[in-house]
């Protein structure tokens, strides 16, 4: 590898490293200290209400994006840079994109009887300017900027943490946060956020010129639609369960599934981290050096799937001792939703890293159609269950679901792209789950400390990562390697 080749292997992972490090550190204190703290003082109905109608504005998010912010950073990662030189053109897409996404988001608001559109529009306004701050992050990206990057993925949060916290610590303004105000904080911290990215793009001589060619709306469409399927089906697959509570059951039941849905959501950080990672690795080093790739995928795979099944475990096992730690046994219930939505992570595991790899691979049409199938069981499933079960059918729909979404994606990898399984390593998964599923039982029925059980489980845990040292080994050999 030439001294320049290292530099940049270098300045890579520091930055890697740099983002992982902020957005443990923002991320946690952001979903426990300040949004779990808005529904306890707001109310579990009151939170429940935003929850449904943040939710709905997210599933139809995909008409803000359309995929390109995927497109983009996969086409830039396989060497298309001079997709850079339309930069103006994408921005005049995204234009008409907003546009859309603000009908259609109206349109379903009225059939579905939702009358508040105060609130609702400040969250439409809030998730356009988050679209358009992930597409100018897209544009730092593409200039290999990637310090200044990982800065700005937690410049918002960050934000909302010093407003959002000054007033839920010390009330000198408002006696209380109320979830009208906290979605107009959210709003402007956002809205600032994506200011400070333009400006840097501006200062760095980055300029882009609104208009949009024929030839280039034709092209953007035929090229970014199949990503525009997925994320709709995704963000419904994912999120419109806790829209479908609400209005088959009632506020108070969604607010009590946003309790559960909340631990799940911050877990899946670090799948969505691995998953950010791993897409312009794969669509860069697939056609050229599928050993690595494959490498790479399987040790990305144990090492999430492993801290998946730590977690659901724990979360199964101990949920009336996580319920009193996060909420204080002020909202009802929420240990049982958490024992029966945690495990979903084990799939969700999955659909990150073989999603990603079929994402990377140009494979949209099947992982769009394996994501599909599970959306229509999940909402299938939603319909006939909520009205009798409500917040707990939901939990137990989202864990299969997402359990199938993860089997099937991971079936195709290895059938059609001839991927190895890793099958060892797979019933090493099995007996590890088998085995802190019989110690937290035990644990739990002997009154041991949680704290203990806790940290026994991750020492289990961590056995089977020596286990699956060999794989493991190679990955991060390869990955040190072969990343740029």
């Amino acid at each position: 590898m030439s001294a320049s080749s290292e530099k940049i292997v270098y300045r890579f992972f520091s930055s890697l490293g740099l983002l992982v490090a902020l957005n443990a550190v923002i991320k946690p204190v952001w979903i426990f200290g300040i949004d779990r703290e808005v529904q306890l003082q707001a109310g579990s109905s009151s939170y429940g209400h935003y929850f449904a109608l943040f939710n709905l504005t997210v599933v139809l998010g995909f008409l803000l994006d359309w995929g390109l912010t995927s497109y983009v950073q996969r086409q830039l990662s396989a060497g298309q840079g001079e997709l850079l030189k339309y930069a103006g053109n994408l921005l005049g897409a995204k234009t008409l994109m907003i546009f859309a996404y603000v009908i259609a988001v109206s349109v379903t608001a009225a059939a579905a009887g939702i009358r508040d559109w105060r609130l609702l529009a400040t969250l439409v306004l809030m998730q356009v300017m988050t679209s358009l701050f992930l597409f100018f992050r897209s544009v730092i990206t593409a200039h290999q900027w990637f310090r200044t990057d990982a800065w700005f993925s937690v410049l918002d949060k960050a934000l909302l943490i010093l407003l959002c916290g000054s007033v839920l610590y010390f009330p000198l303004v408002f006696e209380t946060l109320t979830v009208e105000r906290f979605a107009f904080f959210q709003l402007a911290c956002i809205s600032l956020a994506t200011l400070s990215a333009l400006s840097v793009l501006f200062r760095r001589g980055v300029r882009f010129e609104l208009r949009m060619k024929n030839n280039m709306a034709r092209r953007l469409l035929r090229d970014i639609w199949p990503f525009a399927a997925i994320l709709f089906v995704m963000a419904a697959h994912y999120r419109l369960d806790g829209f479908l509570i609400e209005r088959l059951s009632d506020a108070s039941e969604a607010g009590l599934y946003a309790a559960g849905f909340r631990l799940l959501d911050a877990t899946n950080m670090v799948g969505y981290l691995f998953a950010s990672f791993l897409l312009p690795f794969a669509a860069r080093h697939a056609g050229t050096d599928r050993e690595t790739v494959n490498s790479v995928v399987l040790g990305s795979r144990d090492l999430l799937l492993l801290g998946s099944i730590l977690i659901a475990t724990c979360s199964f096992f101990l949920s009336d001792w996580l319920a009193i730690l996060l909420y204080g046994g002020r909202i009802d219930g929420a240990a049982t939703i958490l024992s029966s939505l945690m495990p979903a992570l084990i799939g969700l595991s999955l659909v990150q890293i073989y999603g990603t790899v079929l994402t990377a691979t140009g494979h949209l049409h099947a992982f769009c159609l394996i994501i599909l199938a599970a959306l229509f069981l999940s909402v299938g499933t939603n319909l006939l269950l909520i009205p009798h079960y409500g917040a707990r059918a939901a939990a137990w729909t989202a864990v299969f679901s997402q359990a199938a979404a993860g089997a099937g994606c991971m079936l195709y990898c290895t059938l059609r792209l001839k991927m190895p399984a890793g099958f060892r390593n797979l019933c090493l998964h099995v007996l590890a789950a088998i085995i802190l599923s019989m110690f937290l039982f035990a644990g739990t029925r002997w009154g041991i400390n949680e704290w203990l059980l806790v940290g026994v489980s991750a020492v289990i845990a961590g056995v089977f990562v020596l286990l699956m040292r060999p794989e493991l080994r190679s990955y991060w050999s390869r990955l040190k390697t072969s990343v740029i």
